[in-house]
């Protein structure tokens, strides 16, 4: 993300994964915020949505984003600008996952608006369809969560996760002292 931003041309900049599609709403919002974005230090997009076609895994897991409110943009869909992105530097490339909140997060700090536009909707082709795709996809995401003290206690996911494997794990060791 830091090399292409560095290499554009323009001064608006737009994230997109290579697994999202784009709807027509987002390109009217677009078009119509397109004359002002590189006037005011603002980081806009939106969640990705489920895929068009969503499997048992994405309605049941994924769907909850659709209607969740966050308070950081999804780098999957993120409009700034080079203002922006020079005020805070960029991406923070010693991130694996969750770049996208430090990003946001960074933005907010530098007095950059960041503003959730549910009108740049945009569908992401690339959930898992397998539960072995979404196991490997949620430890991927763990890895974010776990990078740093701040991160861990900022997760209630990770915090579960590690209260959970203590409680297996102390439930393994009593079944054998039991014996």
């Amino acid at each position: 993300r830091n090399i292409g931003w560095a290499a554009a041309k323009a001064d608006d900049v737009v994230f997109l994964d290579a697994d999202v599609s784009l709807t027509e709403e987002w390109r009217d919002r677009f078009l119509t915020k397109l004359k002002h974005l590189s006037q005011t230090k603002i980081v806009t997009g939106a969640t990705v949505f489920i895929s068009e076609e969503p499997g048992f895994i994405e309605r049941n897991w994924f769907f909850y984003m659709d209607t969740s409110s966050r308070t950081y943009i999804n780098s999957a869909n993120l409009i700034t600008n080079k203002m922006v992105l020079h005020a805070i530097g960029g991406f923070c490339d010693e991130l694996v996952t969750g770049e996208d909140v430090d990003f946001s997060n960074r933005a907010r700090s530098a007095q950059c608006e960041v503003v959730l536009d549910p009108a740049f909707k945009v569908h992401h082709e690339g959930y898992p369809k397998s539960l072995r795709q979404f196991a490997r996809r949620e430890m991927w995401h763990g890895i974010g969560d776990i990078q740093s003290i701040h991160s861990f206690l900022n997760s209630s996911v990770a915090q579960i996760a590690v209260l959970q494997g203590l409680l297996v794990t102390f439930g393994i060791i009593t079944s054998f002292v039991m014996r």
